[in-house]
């Protein structure tokens, strides 16, 4: 009994389909990608026949399965075999630029290669006939062989899925741009895809195989496929927007055996510490690159005597460019995915293949990409912006000392490598395999044919509807009239609010001109201009309140300080303040700037509000930040464009991640909360008074600030801090430096370094090595502690 349960355990529960996988010989990576497809089917089961009429003579050597033994080929045509001989010869790619003139060349190619191999399928019907009896489920097939289409119908196919051994984006494939495209860019890849609308890569039709008189139209066919399996991968190529059919599967071909390499190889991998693995595919191949190329290639990798170059090159000339070079070991054929799986490699050299490019990222190696043609411009920018390869023009070769620099980047400089294994480390733990989508989705489609359910509406929507350009239009067209109404209801008010600010300037004009004041601009409910000066503050304030409009208040204060301030009313009160202001600074010139930015009262115009800051002016003294932002976004965007001269106080809660980036310019600081202040933060800030609250440093790294400004190693400038202890009760690791505790009874004199003196009680005195000396006292504020140092020589 228990052998029966066994023996109906061994039973797959899911009956097997018969699928038919359509590959001609046309590229060694598609028949690879196809190959591992049909041996997946045929891992799990299934009756798999894959079916490779010869295009290129020299794929014929290869085999492409391990496991599906039903391999069916077909010798090509006269014509056909010309046209593969033609595909062979690709040293022209080197030299060869994108044109658009490419597209309609490209069209008649591609048309001609699938036309032929349509004629070539007709002529051989018996053999189909054979192909026939298996009674196949599904046919699999890449679009550039639509004659596929034709085939399913003659066979009696009724299910199909198409698979994609290349990686489709945004930026067309012919095109060498990344999704982050410039408006050139975005020109040339419109134009690219119009034209590609136009010159199409597949037949218009083909004739039935039955009925010579029945046309079959592939591209209205082709949308009827069950699933379109595309060889990308979420976690390495471009984020974009796909629907249901589209499943990405990107690196199915990787094979993650770690194989152990040859005998040879461990040889040559032991000679050095280094390893650099250098292959430009089996399309374009090394012995074919310019010799300026070569030589140049070979002058950068005599320069690392430490390194093993493995060249994967061609032909026997090795003397005419690389003679005396020990180095470069060269070798017409390399086991690639043996050596990239050896943690004895270093990096990677390759032509950006999408192959290659899946293999270096499964195995996190570094890399060098430098493409030569077609998607591979793509791909190179596609694994580029994970930042564990460097990209290089295939016109930088004969740059021998560009070679060297970014042979040197990638080998020495430790982030590509770190970049590197945490994108493999994505890919191989990523929570469905490719394998996994891969294999349910086809038996999905064997087993349940078409699915027009996955088939968007939008296909059948006309260019109009599609790109909304009704709805852009009618809504134009209301903005324009609405405008047009507002424009003239607005002209008045504005006008009225034009006189109030000058009735403003002429009462500010009553003081001075020549007096010399400071502009303080204030980003909070009601948007100030305030001009300080020596006695006088006048504040212009535009408030929502109507009840205000007008008001005019003045103050006397202690220390004959005198406030003037003025409200006016206005509806858009951002915009009447930027009027304010743009008018203040063209009468008056001002000794000083600074900004006081409540982040909250505004949040959808303060990138806008910063902008008109920059216009007026660039560069201020000092800013202060309030409020309570959701992220990091304005007060990151604010720095980035606004100089901070002299004081900046951050009194609001950023991220954990947030990244200062003017603290060498700086003076005073005061940071409250600094949560987000690092210890390698910290030790940029040159200014001279700095009081922080709520960092997350330890009491370790406040004993290393110190012992690093004892050493004048950094923070010479300092003269006064103010910094929490997060571990009261562990002061001693803070004070495991030299230091000597001050008599509390005895008054020191200490001479500050702009000379003035103050007087010392207490405290705990540490030297710096040029004489200064840093008196340390503790702070209790509430359940606080805090350190003051205060910077001095004592006398």
């Amino acid at each position: 009994m228990k052998f029966v349960i066994f023996l109906l355990i061994l039973i797959p529960i899911t009956s097997p389909y018969n699928i038919l996988v359509f590959c001609p010989l046309f590229g060694h990576s598609h028949s690879t990608f196809f190959g591992r497809l049909a041996d997946i089917l045929t891992e799990a089961g299934h009756n798999v026949t894959m079916f490779t009429p010869t295009i290129v003579d020299e794929f014929r050597n290869f085999s492409y399965t391990k496991l599906t033994k039903d391999v069916v080929y077909l010798d090509p045509s006269p014509k056909l075999k010309a046209i593969g001989d033609l595909i062979a010869g690709n040293g022209r790619y080197w030299s060869q630029e994108f044109s658009l003139l490419e597209i309609p060349q490209s069209s008649r190619f591609f048309q001609s290669v699938a036309n032929e191999q349509h004629n070539v399928l007709s002529e051989n019907l018996p053999l189909l006939d054979k192909l026939k009896k298996k009674n196949f489920d599904l046919i699999l097939f890449e679009t550039i062989f639509t004659c596929a289409i034709p085939l399913m119908d003659y066979l009696e196919i009724k299910a199909f899925a198409v698979a994609q051994s290349i990686a489709f984006e945004s930026s067309n494939l012919l095109t060498p741009s990344s999704d982050r495209m410039s408006l050139y860019e975005r020109l040339l890849n419109t134009v690219t895809q119009t034209l590609q609308t136009f010159y199409k890569f597949s037949p218009e039709y083909y004739t039935s195989y039955s009925n010579p008189e029945e046309r079959v139209y592939p591209l209205l066919r082709l949308p009827d496929a069950s699933f379109v399996f595309t060889n990308s991968n979420p976690y390495l190529d471009f984020p974009r927007a796909t629907i249901a059919k589209n499943i990405q599967i990107g690196g199915i071909s990787v094979s993650m055996e770690t194989g152990k390499v040859e005998k040879e190889w461990d040889h040559i991998l032991n000679l050095r510490n280094k390893n650099v693995l250098i292959s430009f595919g089996s399309v374009t191949l090394s012995k074919d690159m310019t010799f300026e190329s070569k030589l140049s290639l070979a002058r950068a990798m005599k320069q690392f005597p430490d390194v093993t170059f493995i060249w994967k090159y061609e032909d026997s000339d090795t003397d005419k460019f690389a003679e005396g070079i020990q180095n470069i070991h060269f070798s017409k054929w390399v086991p690639q995915r043996e050596l990239l799986t050896d943690a004895r490699l270093s990096a990677f050299m390759t032509h950006g293949g999408l192959g290659s490019v899946n293999e270096v990222s499964y195995m996190g190696k570094p890399s060098i990409m430098c493409p030569i043609m077609g998607d591979q411009m793509r791909n190179a920018k596609m694994l580029v912006r994970h930042n564990g390869s460097i990209e290089i023009s295939k016109y930088d070769l004969g740059n021998s000392e560009l070679v060297e620099e970014v042979i040197r980047k990638i080998l020495y400089d430790e982030s590509y490598k770190i970049a590197a294994q945490r994108l493999s480390d994505h890919l191989r733990n990523q929570p469905i395999s490719p394998k996994e989508l891969f294999l349910k989705h086809t038996e999905f489609a064997a087993r349940f044919g078409k699915l027009p359910s996955l088939d968007p509406y939008s296909r059948r929507m006309g260019f109009l509807e599609y790109f909304m350009i009704d709805l852009v239009l009618m809504v134009t067209i209301m903005v324009v009239i609405l405008s047009i109404f507002l424009y003239f209801l607005l002209k008045i008010n504005f006008s009225m609010t034009s006189l109030k600010i000058k009735y403003f300037i002429k009462s500010f004009l009553r003081t001075s001109r020549r007096s010399q004041y400071k502009l303080q601009l204030y980003i909070n409910k009601e948007p100030t201009v305030s001009i300080k000066g020596s006695e006088i503050y006048f504040d212009f304030k535009v408030t929502s309140d109507k009840t205000k409009d007008g008001l005019r208040v003045y103050k006397e204060c202690l220390m004959d300080e005198k406030f003037d301030t003025f409200w006016i009313y206005s509806e858009d009160l951002l915009d009447s303040w930027m009027k304010v202001v743009k008018t203040v600074i063209e009468i008056f010139k001002f000794i000083g700037h600074s900004v006081i930015f409540d982040v909250d009262q505004f949040p959808t115009r303060n990138k806008s509000i910063i902008d008109f800051i920059k216009s007026q002016t660039p560069s201020i003294d000092s800013c202060e930040f309030h409020g309570n932002p959701e992220t990091d976004e304005d007060v990151e965007y604010f720095f980035q464009n606004i100089i901070v001269t002299e004081f900046v106080g951050i009194l609001l809660e950023l991220s954990d991640h947030f990244k200062f980036p003017q603290i060498n310019f700086l003076d005073i600081c005061t940071l409250n909360p600094a949560n987000w202040l690092s210890f390698n933060q910290l030790l940029h800030f040159n200014g001279s008074h700095l009081c922080i609250q709520g960092s997350p440093l330890t009491n370790h790294e406040l004993n290393q600030f110190l012992i690093l400004w004892m050493t004048s190693q950094c923070h010479q400038n300092l003269r006064f801090l103010t910094i929490n202890i997060n571990d009261p009760e562990s002061l001693e690791t803070i004070f495991n430096l030299p230091f000597e505790k001050m008599n509390p009874d005895v008054e020191r004199i200490g001479r500050l370094p702009n000379n003035d003196t103050i007087s010392l009680k207490g405290g705990i005195d540490i030297k710096r090595n040029d004489a200064m000396t840093g008196t340390i006292h503790f702070d209790q504020r509430l359940d606080k502690m805090f350190l003051q140092m205060m910077v001095s020589r004592i006398e």
